[in-house]
């Protein structure tokens, strides 16, 4: 899930954030995290490869170059990032994390299918039980009738 998370960087006492940034291909532009260093600030502040940044201390990063993107980073000792999480997960993602996505989606997508299969299986079971019991009520019914005739 994408969602919009800001956060607050202090770099003062550090040597930089501990990330790499990447700009996206032309069908998904944007400046995006494309690794993070573990135990770095940017790790502990919970940034993770394939988060968009979109915001760097009120700049509007949709359309940054690269080289500005880094130049605005390193500009600071303390930074207000705005990144949307995750948006750009699948361009750093390794071909064995894609197929394991992709296979997991397939599990789940097979799974919805078996529930709705029950779920008209045991739709068909309720009416024809409905059926039967509209039956049994209209042979009773017909049965009282002869009976009182």
């Amino acid at each position: 899930e994408i969602r919009e998370k800001k956060v607050f960087i202090s770099l003062v006492g550090v040597k930089g954030m501990g990330c790499s940034i990447s700009s996206g291909p032309t069908q998904k532009p944007g400046i995006f995290i494309s690794n993070i260093k573990p135990g770095s600030v940017s790790a502990e502040v919970g940034l993770e490869v394939g988060d968009q940044i979109v915001e760097v201390d009120g700049v509007d990063f949709t359309n940054v170059e690269h080289k500005e993107a880094v130049r605005i980073l390193k500009s600071s000792r303390s930074l207000t990032l705005v990144v949307l999480t995750g948006a750009g997960k699948e361009l750093f993602q390794t071909e064995e994390e894609r197929m394991n996505e992709y296979y997991r989606h397939e599990r789940e997508r097979q799974e919805l299918m078996q529930q709705k299969r029950l779920a008209m299986e045991t739709n068909k079971i309720v009416k024809e039980q409905l059926e039967k019991e509209r039956q049994r009520k209209l042979d009773i019914t017909q049965k009282t009738a002869e009976e009182q005739a």
